[in-house]
């Protein structure tokens, strides 16, 4: 190759990858400045259901909602936690109501029909999939170091939860005009998560549900949207000591997660960082790629055992 053949080039690189970073730049600002579509779903004495809404991203997006004008069933597994947050809630938006929703995500026996029954007189427009994680945090560890009983909690919180609640609440969505339901994912499925790999894995499943659920609703004409969040590193309960470029808090990744409400894309990133980080990640080769996530994932896990 001559030189001039190797200038031309390296020109054509240079405008591609100045192309490309003024694509996604331009995106950015399109997709993160927008006015919210949540107003669409608020109809009067509407409801909003979050799960796994006792603390942290489940807790703000509850507040969140409330915020807007919604009346909020909280989902958790802690009564002491619910009230609390309940009382919380109330004490802020006395115009609003609260109800709560009692169920181990993790068990095995959860009478679904049961656990929405009390929703059945109520609108409910908006419903919030945030439950999730490690059912077991005091035992990250290796897959071939968890127990059976380990591996069947964090499949049950992560992967059969979700559309077994969805399930049961689709019938009570429907009755509505237009409802939402909005899926929160994370980037482990996307890069893995070392020590975590079910909980990475079943956050694929969760993708992979989400979209086809939404295809379904389309199918049937029932007025129900979908969509799917990805999360990246947030300060919440079991990360709150954590800090970085990349990090960022409850209530940035809420706001960004409710603002790309009507977007038109059926997947998001509730983060502009987040969505960042996943446009230069997928430029690296990857060898560079895994490194950058066990360097990640190595700190991530320093900082839970240093807030144990």
């Amino acid at each position: 190759m001559s030189v001039l053949q190797s200038l031309n080039f390296a020109g054509i690189v240079g405008l591609a990858t100045l192309s490309y970073a003024s694509y996604k730049l331009a995106t950015i600002v399109l997709l993160y400045t927008r006015s919210s579509g949540l107003p669409k779903y608020l109809v009067e004495d509407a409801y909003a259901v979050v799960t796994g809404a006792s603390d942290g991203i489940g807790a703000t997006f509850a507040d969140a909602l409330a915020s807007y004008g919604f009346n909020v069933i909280l989902h958790g597994r802690n009564p002491a936690k619910l009230d609390a947050m309940k009382a919380s809630l109330l004490a802020k938006y006395g115009h609003r109501k609260f109800d709560t929703l009692l169920a181990h995500a993790e068990d095995q026996n959860i009478d679904f029909e049961g656990l929405v029954a009390p929703l059945q007189d109520k609108i409910v427009t908006v419903l919030v999939n945030n439950v999730g994680g490690a059912a077991t945090p005091e035992k990250y560890a290796y897959l071939e170091q968890k127990s059976t009983e380990d591996v069947d909690k964090d499949l049950n919180l992560n992967a059969r939860f979700p559309p077994q609640f969805t399930r049961a609440m689709i019938p009570i969505l429907a009755r509505s005009r237009a409802s939402l339901i909005m899926n929160i994912g994370s980037m482990a499925s996307l890069y893995g998560a070392p020590m975590l790999c079910i909980y990475a894995g079943s956050k694929g499943f969760n993708q992979s549900w989400s979209k086809t659920l939404g295809l379904e609703m389309k199918i049937q004409q029932k007025g129900i949207d979908v969509m799917f969040v990805q999360c990246g590193q947030v300060q919440s309960n079991v990360l709150q000591g954590l800090k970085g470029i990349w990090v960022v808090t409850t209530t940035e990744f809420v706001s960004g997660a409710i603002g790309l409400i009507g977007c038109g894309n059926d997947m998001v990133f509730g983060s502009w960082k987040h969505f960042l980080l996943n446009s230069l990640v997928q430029c690296l080769p990857l060898s560079v790629q895994e490194k950058f996530v066990i360097d990640e994932n190595r700190r991530a896990m320093e900082e839970i055992k240093k807030e144990r």
